[in-house]
């Protein structure tokens, strides 16, 4: 008989963390937006900022935690949508960032 195979940790752990910096990512630059009066224009340097840093880290966690899934648990096939989403939160926190803009009726300057 086959023995049951153990609950994979670290593929679990690895797209929790991909999923939480997705949704870092974007809280940096879409929570400043909540607080900017409609119709004004802004520059979201420092929420932009701080969304890159989130993204990195993500970035950074989920490849060492799916090495080690890899490793350890043999889920290859599930490490390449962790991958991809960790590197989904540039393209994520961009995409909130100009819904949130355009809804609130607040102009993005270059």
């Amino acid at each position: 008989m086959n023995a049951p195979r153990r609950f994979p940790f670290w593929t679990a752990t690895s797209l929790i963390v991909a999923l939480i910096g997705n949704l870092a990512a974007a809280a940096f630059v879409v929570v400043p937006l909540f607080q900017i009066a409609s119709g004004t224009g802004v520059r979201l340097l420092w929420g932009n900022f701080e969304s890159f840093l989130a993204s990195v880290g993500t970035l950074v966690l989920v490849i060492s935690l799916s090495i080690i899934a890899w490793r350890r648990e043999h889920y290859r096939i599930a490490t390449i949508p962790i991958l991809f989403f960790a590197l989904t939160p540039w393209f994520f926190s961009s995409w909130a960032m100009h819904l949130v803009a355009a809804a609130r009726g607040i102009l993005l300057e270059p």
